[in-house]
C-alpha cells in the first residue's frame, strides 16, 4: 500500500484530473454563433467546409491559405452562406511554415475586431507526401515534420500566447490523422509529425485550462480532397495498390464529423469507426467520449491486435482449474467434452477429427454460444460463403498447409496447426502462408509445454494450444505448467520495478473502470487459481482486496494489451465499491445505466410505499402500459433530441421491469453476446397485432384528354433548366419518409434572441425607437408612425381597375365570413331548472400585421380586416412598412378604409409587432395579433405572446408559403405547373410539392417542361429558381398513398387535381386550404373567391385552423339556475366539494338550499 504523502498526493492528482476531464460534461455544446473562426488551410478540402459549417451556424469567418484564387473562389461560396449581415467573412493569402508567417496571419485577420485575437483556431492546414523512408533525402524528412507538425504548432503557438494576453477564453483545434494513433508503410515522413501533434495537443489541453483555452484535435480518416489527388500522384505504386480498397471520406463528412466532436468538447474526435478503434485500442481514451463505448471499442481492438498467452484445450481436469483456463481467455471445448462452463465463458469447438461435422453441426455450435469452430479443410470448402470467415479456425497440418487457395484462407480468421513439436523456424515459414489470420499451434508431443515455448511462439504472432491435463494449479513440475506461470511468459514489464500497470473494471457494470493498481506475476498467479482480485502493493506486497474490508472481488477475466505490458482485471466488486474512500470507483460514482441500475437495485429493497417506483414494482399492468407507451413514443420520435428523450423513458421502465425480474445490465449484455453468436437467423418479422394490413392497389386511371395550352414567351437573363427533385415513396424507409416532410423551421431559440433587443427598444423608447427603426430598416425619414382616419383620397389614388378587383374581392370574403358568424347565442337546459349559455363577443382590440418586402399585399390586409370587421372588434390597428418617402401604399391604405381600420401603423418586422403588443404613445395596445411575416416577424410574435406583462395573443405560427399539388393522368401539365409557380414566386423559401399519382416517365417530363417555360416568362424568374430547385416531386402508386403523404405533409395550401377529387376531399384531414378540381386555381383563394388566405404552414395544419371569423372572437358561457334547478342539481355540487376537501364551495349551496 502507498504510504500516506503519496497517497495525498496522488488522491489530489487524481480529484484533478476528474474535475477537469469531468467538467465540460456539465457544460452547454458550443456554438460559433457570433465568434471569429480562424481556419487554416480553409481555400479548399477540409478547412472550406469547416468554414462553412461555421458560416452557416452564424460565425465571423477568416480562412487562411496561400493561393490567393482558391481563397476568392471560396470567400464566393462563403457569403452565399452568410445568415447575417453583420458576418465578417475574410481570407489571407499567407504562408504558415514558419513563425513569423503564422504570427502575420493571426495579426492580419485580427485586424477587423480591433486587434482582438480569433475566438477559435482550427488548424487543417498541411499536407503528405508518402514516400519509402530509404527514398527519402533529409529535405523531405524535415519537410515532413513542417507540414504535418510545425505548419500547425506555430500556428497554435501565437494563438494561445495572444489569448493568454488578452484574457481571451479561447478554443485551439489541431487536425491530425488516423496514422496519429498507428502508423503504416510509406508514411515515415509523415506519421511522426502526426505522432507528435497528438502529444503536442494531449500536452496543451491540460496546461492551458489554467487559462480557460479548450484544446481538441481531430482525427480524420483519408479524405478525398485536392491534396489528397496530390498525394496520389506522388504516392509510390506499391502503396497505391495497398490501399486502393481505402475509399475515404468526402471533406463535408469530414467536416460534420469534425464539428459534431467540436460541439460535444470531445478532446480526440474521431472520424470514423476505425479511426475510432485505433483510439481506443492505443488506449486513446479521453475525457468527453462515451465511456461504455470507448470500452466496446477496446475490446474490438484488442481482439484483433494481440495474441492470447495461450489456448487451453480441454481433455480433464476438475473444476477449479477449468475455471482458472477460463480466466486467462478463450478455451478450446472438444466437441464431445461434457464440461459445463460458466455463463459469458468464450470458447473454441475443437470437432472429432475421427467423425468431421456436418455444415449443420457447425451453425448449431455457434448457435449455442462457441465464438469459433475448428473445421478441417473438407468443410472449410463446404462452408464457404454460408458462415462468417470470423467464425471459422481452420485445421491443419505441416503437410497441408500449401494446399490452402487463397479462396479458403478468405474463409476463415484463424488457423490451428498440429505439429509434431514446436519448431520456430518451421512454423515461422508455415506462417508466411497466413498473414492476418490467428495462428494456433497443437503439438502432438506428450511433453510439458514450458514458459520458454509460449514466449516463443508469441514473438512469432503465434499461440501455443495446450492440454488442460498438462496444465495445474500448483507449482510447474517437470509434467504440468502452473496457468498462472502460463498466462504470464509473454508478459513483459517496461518499469523498473517490474510490475505491470492494471486497470480494473467492472464485469457486471458495463467494463466501467474501477481505477489502477498494479500486479505482480505472483499476484497475477494468485488471481488466476483462486478467482479472487489479488494485487501488489508498491510497499506492502501481495494485496488481497477486501481481505479486512470485505470489498472482495470475484475475477471474471484477465488480458493483457497489445504490448503486452499492461493489464485489464475484469471483476465483480462486492461489498462498498472499490475505492477506499467508499465510492463505487476511484473516478467518483456511477452514472448512467450503471448508476440507474443500482438506483432501482436500492429501491426494490427499500423504496417508500406510496413512491412511484414502488408503485411500478407493485402492479405489472401500469408498468407493461408504461413499457409499451414509451415504446410508441420512441417510434413516433423523429429529432435526435426526441429519440434520445423517448429511449432514455423506455430504457428507464424496461430496466425496471429487469431488475423486478432480478435481471441485471450483464444478464442483458450476456444474452446480447449470445445472440450475437448466432448464425442461424429468423425471418425477424413482426407479430401480427404489430403490422399493419397492406391496402389493395386500384387499377390505374385512364387518361383523358388534355386542353391546348400555349406557354407565354420566355423571360430574359439566366436560361439554365428550372427543375423540381424527383423521389419515389415507395423505395423510401421510414427515417427518409419522415425527411420528406420536414420544412426549413424557424430556429426559434436564436431568432427570438435576435429580436428581443428591438422588441425592447420599443417598449421602453416608444414612438422614437420605431422612427429610429424605420430610418435603419426601411430608409424611410418619418415625423409621425401613425396615421388616423379619415384617410386622405390622394393617399387612396389607384388604378381604376385595380380598384374595382379590390371591391369585388372585398364582396366576395365579406359574404364567406358574414355566414360563419354565429347568428345567436347557444342556449341548453341541461336539467330542469339548469339553463347553460354560450355567447360570442368580438376581441376588443387587435392588431393585423401587412407584410411588404418583395411583394405589394393588399389581399392579406383584406383577408385580416374583412374577419376583424365582421366580428365587430372595437379597435382595428393594421400595421406595414412605410415606403422609403414614408408613405403607406395605396392599396393598402384603401382596404384600411373599407374595413374602418382605427389607425395605420407605418412600421414593419419586429418593431410593429412590439409596438402593437405594448402600446407607444401613439400606437394603441391591442389584444390579439394577426398575420404572416418573415423569421423576424414570427420571432417577435411569440415571444411577446409569452410576456404575461404584454397580455396579448396571436393567431398561429407562420412560416414561409407552401403549396402540395395532387394529380393524376387527368391533370393538365400546363395547369398543374402554374399552380406550382404560384407559390414558388413568393420566396426562395417557399415550399413547393407535386404528388404524381401514378404519372408516367413521358408526363412528368411534360409538366416539368411546363414549369420550366412558364417560370422563365416570370419577372419573379430568379426568386422562382431558388425556391424550385429545392421542392420536391413524389411519386406514388394510388390516391389513397397522395391523400395519405398529404396528411402527413399537412399543407398550407392544398391543389387537387385528380379525377374523382371530390370524393378525395373526404379524406382530407390535416390542409390549411383545399383547391378542388381543375379550375380553382389556389390563386382565387389567395384574392377573391371569399375563402381566406392567412392559413397555417410548417405542418401546424395538424393543430390549427386559417384565419376566420371566429378567430376574431371569444366565447363566453353563462349559465342560471332556478330554485328547482338547485335542488336537484345543489346535492351533487356538495358531495363533489366535500371529496375534493373545498368546503367553501360545498357551503355556497348549502346556505341556499337552507333559505329555499
Amino acid at each position: 500500500m502507498p504510504d500516506s504523502d503519496t497517497l495525498f498526493y496522488s488522491i489530489v492528482a487524481a480529484l484533478f484530473t476528474v474535475a477537469v476531464s469531468t467538467m465540460s460534461l456539465f457544460t452547454r455544446k458550443w456554438s460559433p454563433k457570433d465568434k471569429h473562426c480562424y481556419v487554416t488551410g480553409g481555400s479548399t478540402g477540409l478547412g472550406l467546409s469547416l468554414a462553412k459549417i461555421l458560416v452557416k451556424n452564424g460565425a465571423h469567418v477568416s480562412i487562411v491559405a496561400r493561393n490567393q484564387e482558391k481563397l476568392d473562389q471560396a470567400i464566393t461560396e462563403l457569403e452565399r452562406l452568410r445568415v447575417s449581415p453583420a458576418q465578417v467573412i475574410k481570407s489571407y493569402s499567407f504562408s504558415l511554415t514558419d513563425a513569423a508567417g503564422s504570427t502575420a496571419a493571426l495579426d492580419a485577420a485580427s485586424q477587423p475586431f480591433e486587434g482582438r485575437v480569433p475566438d477559435a483556431l482550427f488548424m487543417c492546414a498541411g499536407a503528405s507526401r508518402p514516400r519509402f523512408f530509404i527514398d527519402d533525402d533529409t529535405e523531405a524528412l524535415e519537410r515532413g515534420m513542417r507540414d504535418a507538425y510545425w505548419i500547425q504548432a506555430y500556428s497554435a503557438h501565437a494563438g494561445i500566447k495572444k489569448m493568454v494576453r488578452q484574457k481571451v477564453p479561447g478554443k485551439i483545434v489541431f487536425v491530425g490523422s488516423m496514422l496519429s494513433y498507428m502508423s503504416f508503410m510509406g508514411w515515415s515522413n509523415y506519421a511522426p509529425g502526426k505522432h507528435a501533434l497528438r502529444g503536442l495537443a494531449d500536452g496543451l489541453a491540460s496546461e492551458c485550462q489554467l487559462y480557460d483555452i479548450s484544446v481538441q484535435m481531430y482525427f480524420p480518416c483519408t479524405m478525398e480532397t485536392p491534396g489528397y489527388e496530390e498525394e496520389n500522384r506522388l504516392k509510390p505504386d506499391l502503396l497505391k495498390k495497398l490501399e486502393e480498397t481505402d475509399k475515404g471520406m468526402t471533406p463535408e463528412a469530414a467536416a460534420e464529423a469534425m464539428y459534431r466532436g467540436i460541439q460535444l468538447g470531445q478532446q480526440h474526435i474521431s472520424g470514423d469507426l476505425l479511426t475510432s478503434i485505433f483510439r481506443a485500442g492505443t488506449r486513446g481514451i479521453t475525457p468527453n467520449h462515451n465511456i461504455l463505448v470507448d470500452c466496446i471499442l477496446a475490446l474490438i481492438a484488442w481482439s484483433t491486435m494481440s495474441t492470447p498467452a495461450f489456448l487451453p484445450i480441454l481433455d480433464s481436469g476438475d473444476e477449479e482449474l477449468i475455471s482458472a483456463t477460463t480466466r486467462c481467455g478463450p478455451v478450446l471445448l472438444p466437441a464431445s467434452s461434457k464440461y459445463s462452463l460458466a455463463t459469458g465463458s468464450i470458447y473454441y469447438v475443437f470437432p472429432d477429427t475421427a467423425a468431421p461435422p456436418s455444415v449443420d453441426q457447425v451453425a448449431n455450435w455457434l448457435d449455442q454460444g462457441a465464438s469459433k469452430v475448428v473445421v478441417p479443410l473438407s468443410l472449410a470448402k463446404d462452408l464457404l460463403g454460408l458462415i462468417s470467415p470470423e467464425k471459422l479456425v481452420l485445421l491443419l497440418d505441416t503437410g497441408s498447409a500449401s494446399a490452402v487457395t487463397d479462396k479458403i484462407r478468405a474463409t476463415v480468421s484463424g488457423v490451428l496447426l498440429k505439429t509434431p513439436a514446436v519448431d520456430t523456424d518451421l512454423l515461422d515459414s508455415v506462417k508466411q502462408f497466413f498473414k492476418g489470420l490467428s495462428f494456433y499451434v497443437l503439438p502432438s508431443a506428450e511433453t510439458a509445454p514450458t514458459s520458454s515455448s509460449i514466449q516463443a511462439l508469441n514473438r512469432l504472432g503465434a499461440t501455443l494450444v495446450i492440454p488442460s491435463s498438462q496444465l495445474s494449479l500448483s507449482p510447474t513440475s517437470s509434467s504440468q505448467l502452473n496457468i498462472g506461470d502460463a498466462f504470464v511468459a509473454p508478459l513483459a514489464s517496461d518499469r523498473p520495478d517490474g510490475l505491470f500497470p492494471t486497470i480494473v473494471t467492472a464485469f457486471n457494470l458495463g467494463g466501467r473502470s474501477l481505477g489502477l493498481v498494479y500486479s505482480s506475476k505472483e499476484s497475477i498467479t494468485e488471481s488466476i487459481c483462486t478467482g479472487k482480485g489479488v494485487y501488489q502493493s508498491r510497499k506492502h506486497g501481495l494485496w488481497r482486496k477486501g481481505e479486512t474490508s470485505g470489498a472482495v472481488q470475484e475475477v471474471v477475466s484477465l488480458r493483457a494489451d497489445c504490448d503486452s505490458d499492461t493489464l485489464e482485471f475484469s471483476v465483480i466488486q462486492h461489498g462498498t465499491g472499490f475505492c477506499h474512500l467508499g465510492t463505487s470507483t476511484c473516478f467518483g460514482e456511477l452514472n448512467g445505466l450503471p448508476a440507474l441500475e443500482r438506483t432501482l437495485q436500492q429501491r426494490l429493497q427499500s423504496a417508500p410505499q406510496g413512491s412511484y417506483t414502488r408503485r411500478l414494482f407493485e402492479d405489472s399492468k401500469l408498468l407493461r402500459a408504461k413499457i409499451m407507451e414509451e415504446a410508441d413514443e420512441l417510434c413516433a420520435a423523429e429529432t435526435k433530441e426526441d429519440v434520445a428523450f423517448e429511449a432514455a423513458d423506455l430504457i428507464y421502465f424496461a430496466l425496471t421491469k429487469c431488475v423486478k425480474a432480478g435481471v441485471s445490465l450483464a444478464d442483458i449484455e450476456a444474452s446480447l453476446d449470445l445472440k450475437s453468436k448466432k448464425v442461424t437467423r429468423r425471418p425477424g418479422n413482426a407479430k401480427p397485432q404489430w403490422t399493419q394490413p397492406e391496402v389493395p392497389k386500384p387499377p390505374p386511371t385512364a387518361a383523358k384528354p388534355i386542353p391546348a395550352y400555349t406557354t407565354a414567351p420566355s423571360g430574359t437573363g439566366n436560361t439554365d433548366s428550372i427543375r423540381m427533385r424527383t423521389v419515389d415513396l415507395s423505395s423510401r424507409s421510414r427515417s427518409e419518409h419522415a425527411q420528406l416532410l420536414k420544412r426549413p423551421v424557424l430556429k426559434s431559440d436564436e431568432m427570438i434572441a435576435k429580436v428581443k433587443p428591438i422588441v425592447d427598444e420599443v417598449r421602453t423608447r416608444g414612438d422614437a425607437a420605431l422612427i429610429d427603426f424605420a430610418a435603419k430598416f426601411d430608409r424611410a425619414q418619418l415625423s409621425t408612425t401613425v396615421i388616423s382616419p379619415p384617410y386622405s383620397p390622394e393617399s387612396m389614388e389607384l388604378d381604376p381597375d385595380v380598384k374595382n378587383a379590390i371591391d369585388q374581392a372585398y364582396a366576395n370574403i365579406y359574404k364567406f365570413h358574414v355566414a360563419q358568424a354565429e347568428k345567436a347565442p347557444l342556449v341548453v337546459e341541461t336539467m330542469p331548472g339548469v339553463t347553460c349559455t354560450r355567447f360570442a363577443r368580438p376581441i376588443a382590440r387587435v392588431g393585423l400585421y401587412v407584410p411588404g418586402g418583395t411583394a405589394v399585399l393588399p389581399s392579406t390586409a383584406l383577408m385580416l380586416g374583412i374577419p376583424a370587421q365582421v366580428a365587430g372588434c372595437k379597435e382595428i390597428v393594421l400595421a406595414t412598412p412605410p415606403r422609403s418617402d414614408g408613405s403607406v401604399v395605396p392599396e393598402v391604405m384603401y382596404v384600411a378604409k373599407l374595413i374602418g381600420a382605427s389607425a395605420v401603423l407605418k412600421s414593419g418586422g419586429g418593431q410593429a409587432v412590439a409596438a402593437m403588443a405594448y402600446g407607444t404613445e401613439t400606437v394603441p395596445k391591442v389584444d390579439k395579433i394577426f398575420g404572416p411575416g418573415n423569421q423576424w416577424v414570427t420571432a417577435a410574435k411569440m415571444l411577446v405572446q409569452n410576456d404575461t406583462d404584454a397580455l396579448v395573443s396571436i393567431d398561429m405560427p407562420a412560416g414561409p408559403s407552401e403549396v402540395l399539388v395532387i394529380s393524376d393522368m387527368t391533370g393538365n401539365p400546363a395547369f398543374v405547373a402554374a399552380d406550382l409557380l404560384s407559390q414558388a414566386e413568393h420566396g426562395i423559401d417557399s415550399q413547393v410539392v407535386l404528388v404524381a399519382v401514378g404519372l408516367t416517365d413521358e408526363r412528368l417530363a411534360e409538366i416539368e417542361r411546363e414549369v420550366d417555360a412558364q417560370a422563365h416568362a416570370l419577372e419573379r424568374v430568379e426568386i422562382v429558381r431558388e425556391s424550385v430547385r429545392k421542392s420536391l416531386i413524389v411519386r406514388v402508386a394510388n390516391d389513397e398513398e397522395a391523400i395519405a403523404f398529404s396528411n402527413d405533409y399537412a399543407p398550407e395550401h392544398l391543389i387537387i387535381h385528380l379525377e374523382n377529387a371530390q370524393e378525395a376531399l373526404k379524406s382530407i384531414e390535416n390542409a390549411g386550404s383545399v383547391f378542388v378540381g381543375p379550375f380553382t386555381p389556389e390563386s382565387c383563394g389567395d384574392y377573391a373567391s371569399g375563402t381566406n388566405h392567412t392559413l397555417p404552414t410548417n405542418g401546424y395544419a395538424r393543430q390549427f385552423s386559417g384565419v376566420n371569423t371566429l378567430s376574431f372572437q371569444k366565447h363566453i358561457t353563462s349559465q342560471e339556475i332556478t330554485k328547482e334547478g338547485l335542488r336537484n342539481l345543489g346535492p351533487v355540487v356538495i358531495t363533489l366539494a366535500d371529496c375534493e376537501g373545498l368546503q367553501a364551495h360545498g357551503n355556497a349551496v348549502r346556505v341556499r338550499l337552507a333559505a329555499i
